[in-house]
């Protein structure tokens, strides 16, 4: 039993390749669901890791599939107004920016902070990263005029 608890610590602190995270997210995926059932929360948390992996390989395609998913079983467990729900659109936010798809990628973003924005009360560390977010991505895309709003606006000055 000890070995085998020690291989597994050895296991889980040995750097992995993208490819075989990925192969091992999928299969935790199968593994959750299968003990679960496909609309459980720890299901769309395995299928939020698993995005994360291909986003960071920018499949970006099969990222947005999976946070999709995620969302629908989110929403159905948790509620429209829950925090997992806002990170799961910043997410769909960041995959669509990848993919160049920038209407799409705003609309996500501030879907996901109006989100937090209720979720949170407003000295809340989620809200500012949901913030910061938001203010990166207006940046990122050279809109430096909304990105100053969006602070001043979340900073009480009018």
């Amino acid at each position: 039993m000890r070995r085998k608890a020690a291989a597994e610590a050895t296991q889980a602190s040995t750097p992995v390749a993208p490819e075989q995270n990925v192969e091992l997210l999928e299969r935790a995926l199968l593994e959750t669901e299968k003990k679960y059932g496909k609309d459980h929360t720890l299901t769309a948390q395995r299928m939020v890791g698993l995005a994360d992996a291909y986003r960071s390989q920018q499949k970006y395609d099969k990222a947005i599939a999976l946070l999709k998913a995620a969302l629908v079983i989110y929403e159905k467990n948790l509620g429209s107004e829950n925090t997992e729900v806002s990170w799961t659109y910043q997410r769909l936010g960041i995959a669509y920016a990848g993919l160049g798809n920038y209407a799409e990628a705003e609309s996500n973003f501030l879907r996901g902070l109006a989100i937090m924005e209720k979720a949170v009360p407003a000295d809340h560390a989620y809200l500012r990263l949901a913030v910061d977010t938001l203010v990166q991505f207006y940046k990122d895309t050279k809109q430096d005029q909304k990105a100053a709003q969006l602070r001043l606006r979340l900073n009480g000055v009018k």
